[in-house]
C-alpha cells in the first residue's frame, strides 16, 4: 500500500484502509487473506495481535495525515460556516411554524416572548367569531444576541387570509423577543447537522473517512480483546 502527499490521496488512504479493516473483519478473514488485501507481502508465520497492531498502526497513522491536512482544514472551516447557515435556516423555519400555529390555535408561541399579536382588537373580534383561517403568510428577520445563537429578537411581517367574508389581515414590524428551549435547542441542532450530512457533498467528502476509521478503530479494538480473552 503506497501513500501519497496530495489532499485526494491523503484521503483515499484512509477510506481504503479502513474499508479493507471492516471487509476482513465482515467475512472472517485470516491473517494471510488480509495481508493480501492490504497489499501487504503475504504473511503466515505471524501472530494475529502483531498484524492488528501493525494495522492500527498504520490506521492511526493514515488518519491523522488526513484530519492535519491543510485541505482538510479548510474543509473544516467552510464546514463550520455552511453549519451557521444552516442553523439559521431552521431557526428559521421552526419560529415560521410556531407563530403559524399560534394564529391557528389563537395561543402565544412557546418561544416568542409577548406576542401581543393574538391580542389586537380585530384579530379577537374574528378568533370570537370563530372565523378560520385559509392562509398564512410570514416575512421574519432574525436578529441573534451575540452571546447565544439560540435567542433573540424576531421582526414579523404577516398577512392572514380569512374564510369569511374573503378579507385579509396585514401587520408589519413587529419585533419579538424569543428564547429557544434546551429542549428544542438540541432537536434544532440535531436537525442541522442531519440536514448538512444529507445535503452537502462537502460533509459527505469529509465525514465518510471519520466515519470509517471509527468503525474500523472499533473493529481493531475488539480483535484485541477478543484476543486475549481467547490466550
Amino acid at each position: 500500500m503506497s501513500f501519497d502527499d496530495t489532499a485526494e490521496k491523503v484521503r483515499r488512504n484512509v477510506v481504503v484502509l479502513s474499508a479493507g479493516v471492516i471487509i476482513t473483519s465482515v467475512l472472517n478473514l485470516q491473517v494471510d487473506q488480509a495481508s493480501k488485501l492490504f497489499g501487504f507481502i503475504e504473511l503466515h508465520s505471524i501472530s494475529a495481535v502483531k498484524f492488528w497492531a501493525l494495522i492500527t498502526i498504520v490506521l492511526i497513522y493514515v488518519f491523522l495525515r488526513y484530519w492535519f491536512d491543510g485541505e482538510t482544514t479548510k474543509q473544516k472551516s467552510r464546514l463550520l460556516t455552511e453549519l451557521s447557515i444552516i442553523r439559521l435556516n431552521v431557526l428559521a423555519k421552526y419560529l415560521e411554524h410556531e407563530i403559524k400555529q399560534a394564529f391557528k390555535k389563537n395561543k402565544v408561541p412557546p418561544s416568542i416572548c409577548d406576542f401581543e399579536e393574538l391580542r389586537k382588537p380585530e384579530l379577537l373580534i374574528r378568533f370570537e367569531e370563530k372565523q378560520s383561517l385559509s392562509d398564512i403568510k410570514l416575512d421574519l428577520s432574525i436578529e441573534r444576541n451575540s452571546g447565544s445563537p439560540w435567542s433573540g429578537w424576531v421582526l414579523i411581517n404577516y398577512e392572514l387570509e380569512w374564510d369569511k367574508k374573503h378579507f385579509s389581515t396585514k401587520s408589519g414590524g413587529n419585533k419579538c423577543q424569543f428564547v429557544i428551549s434546551n429542549y428544542t435547542q438540541k432537536l434544532l441542532v440535531a436537525f442541522s447537522y442531519i440536514h448538512l450530512c444529507l445535503y452537502s457533498k462537502s460533509s459527505v467528502d469529509f465525514l465518510i473517512p471519520i466515519f470509517l476509521f471509527l468503525a474500523s478503530i472499533g473493529i481493531c479494538l475488539s480483535k484485541f480483546v477478543f484476543i486475549f480473552l481467547n490466550c
